[in-house]
């Protein structure tokens, strides 16, 4: 199995079953943000989706290996907390949380570490939605 697949829907997995995560957001955590047919998002906010992932081939000593990097990006807009910053600054570092230095099973694959890279934080060019992208590195054993 491709491990960039496997390993996205682990971590997935683990940020739906975080219950101070899903406290925001519910169960909008999206591979691909459901879309209207104008190509904008059809979920309220806030929510959390996937950004980029890149796949590096790391061979050491016969092991055939991979750094993986992948990005979960936040969302917010609206009032209160989602007005400022505020909430997706909480949303994402619940999300860094959750998944720096997590333990993650995969079926098919060596899993070795994840670890958190950067957080980068922003304001859209519509001057209401906030968004942050965490980005992680992972090291995985390919089986």
């Amino acid at each position: 199995m491709d491990p960039t697949f496997e390993l996205i829907r682990e971590c997935i997995s683990i940020l739906k079953a975080n219950t101070s995560i899903s406290a925001i957001v519910g169960d909008k955590i999206f591979d691909r943000v459901p879309e209207k047919q104008d190509g904008t998002p059809n979920v309220s906010s806030p929510y959390i989706s996937l950004g980029s992932t890149n796949f590096l081939t790391e061979d050491f000593d016969c092991v055939d290996a991979a750094t993986i990097s992948l990005q979960f990006n936040c969302w917010s807009w609206g009032d209160g907390e989602a007005y400022s910053s505020a909430q997706v600054r909480k949303l994402s570092f619940l999300v860094r949380k959750a998944l720096h230095k997590a333990e993650i099973n995969l079926d098919e694959n060596g899993f070795v570490a994840i670890e958190h890279q950067i957080t980068a934080y922003n304001r859209a060019s519509d001057g209401v939605t906030h968004q942050a992208s965490v980005s992680f590195e992972t090291l995985v054993d390919i089986i």
